[in-house]
């Protein structure tokens, strides 16, 4: 599973025009502020993902796979939680069918759960 698109489709609605509730946006800064501690990933390195910039960082790695963990898009297996992955990409797309077309664009099985993240 591609995680960090699905991750930075988090991270892309936070800065843009998609709302997000007050409590939605506390629960992302959440997740995310306790996976920082989990991985060791650096500022720099989320910053830049931001810009384009996807470093082969280890620690950036472990942060994607431990915040859709998290967020409950993927279970404690690995496994992609697809029916949860839709519902939401589905309501900030407001397309389900462009939300599959993205999903199915982007699942992947990699011989490691941080490999199959990146």
């Amino acid at each position: 599973m591609k995680v960090l698109v699905l991750v930075l489709f988090v991270a892309a609605a936070v800065k843009s025009d998609i709302s997000l509730s007050p409590e939605e946006n506390a629960r992302i800064m959440e997740i995310n502020g306790a996976c920082i501690k989990e991985s060791g990933v650096s500022e720099e390195v989320l910053k830049g993902i931001m810009t384009g910039n996807f470093p082969d960082d280890p620690a950036l790695k472990t942060h994607l796979v431990c915040f859709a963990k998290t967020a409950g898009l993927i279970d404690e297996n690995g496994n992609p939680i697809k029916d949860k992955i839709i519902k939401r990409m589905t309501m900030r797309l407001g397309d389900e069918a462009k939300a599959l077309k993205v999903y199915d664009k982007c699942y992947i099985d990699a011989a490691t759960l941080e490999e199959s993240s990146f």
